[in-house]
């Protein structure tokens, strides 16, 4: 069983219970938003289908159930009791270190980097043979060598491209929407991952992104899906935000 200790603690919830649970009750109990809650259970429910045969049954107005035979749910909680959860799942652990290394000009050592996400370093060595084939599809190359240290390697609008990329898969619409809008996080303590990105690309520069398209003249842009027009915003935070630092698009 290979989860996180917030998806633990809402998984424990469900076995506990054993009958609907509101999102809200979860989010209460385990101190975080119902969108967290959401997206958590939304990262859990295929492993769950496939190492147990488990559903996550959704119904309208009463709440989430652990659906499963008594074996299942034994078997499920003997493994969820004996397991050793992480603070990271995967997918966060493995965004994190791509965004350390297309923020860093110079070979990072894994040590360094698993010291950075708080993982160890044959994770990160696995979750960078993992990575390879996402920066190839950014066409970026990611050079991983004894002695030398991991680079990623590529031109500065590609590595804008694959930033943005990250920012939008880890705050979802909704969440870029709550930094625009500077109404917060919808967490009182953002996850750790936020948090990391935020470090890097504070809020108030999405904010300036979006004030800056904002005043353009009617007309200037075309008509945007909300999404889309959400993308360019990131774009547009992130081209500054790298142009600040000394990050240079060659092709501008």
């Amino acid at each position: 069983m290979d989860f996180t200790k917030r998806q633990g603690s809402i998984l424990s919830l469900l076995l506990e219970s054993g009958r609907d649970t509101t999102i809200g009750s979860i989010a209460s109990r385990v101190g975080v938003s119902s969108r967290t809650v959401h997206r958590e259970l939304a990262r859990i429910a295929a492993p769950l289908r496939r190492d147990y045969g488990l559903t996550l049954s959704a119904r309208s107005g009463q709440g989430i159930v652990l659906v499963g035979s008594a074996d299942q749910l034994k078997a499920c909680r003997d493994d969820l009791a004996s397991s050793v959860p992480s603070d990271l799942d995967a997918e966060d652990r493995r965004r994190m270190l791509a965004v350390l290394l297309l923020d860093a000009d110079e070979a990072q050592k894994t040590f360094a980097l698993a010291s950075e996400i708080g993982a160890s370093t044959l994770l990160v060595r696995q979750d960078l043979e993992n990575l390879r084939p996402w920066f190839s599809l950014h066409g970026l190359d990611l050079l991983l060598r004894r002695g030398y240290g991991v680079q990623v390697r590529g031109p500065e609008d590609r590595r804008r491209q694959a930033l943005c990329s990250l920012i939008v898969e880890q705050f979802g619409e909704a969440g870029l929407l709550d930094l625009i809008r500077d109404e917060g996080l919808a967490d009182s303590c953002p996850d750790e991952p936020v948090a990391f990105l935020i470090a890097r690309f504070p809020a108030e520069t999405f904010r300036a992104a979006e004030a800056a398209l904002s005043r353009l003249a009617k007309g200037a842009l075309p008509a945007l899906a909300p999404r889309d027009y959400l993308g360019l915003v990131v774009h547009l935070a992130v081209a500054a935000q790298r142009s600040g630092r000394g990050r240079v698009d060659s092709d501008f």
